[in-house]
């Protein structure tokens, strides 16, 4: 999915409301055409996954939860939190969505959907950039 938009040097596009949405209708049609004619639940994580390709990986950024997630255009390495709340490095392969563990609270299910969503299309809008 290619999209051809104004942007500032770093890749950033600079876009209205009115191109947001057209982005988000061409993501629909490409990924859940049917809730362009009827409203309903989009299954992102699915879209990130099968239909993307996506690797999603839940771990601790921080102590705090202050960074809820990232999405990684080039293979690196970095120490996060495992499960067990210890640091650990980990080697982090391009396509890789990293969620805060955080997220998979049964409470935190919109905010999680909201974040998955919020990194792919990261993915979507920036990988040409990091290519």
């Amino acid at each position: 999915m290619k999209f051809e938009y104004a942007q500032k040097w770093n890749g950033i596009y600079l876009l209205s409301a009115n191109e947001i949405e057209e982005i988000a209708d061409k993501v629909l049609s490409a990924f859940a055409p049917m809730a362009l004619i009827m409203p309903m639940p989009v299954d992102i994580e699915t879209i990130a996954q099968e239909q993307l390709d996506l690797t999603i990986k839940n771990r601790y950024f921080s102590q705090t939860g202050d960074i809820l997630g990232m999405m990684v255009f080039d293979d690196f390495s970095a120490a996060l939190y495992g499960e067990d709340k210890q640091w650990q490095k980990e080697v982090f392969e391009s396509g890789t969505m990293i969620i805060d563990q955080r997220l998979r609270d049964n409470e935190q299910v919109g905010r999680r959907r909201f974040t998955v969503g919020h990194e792919t299309s990261h993915w979507l809008l920036h990988r040409p950039y990091h290519s």
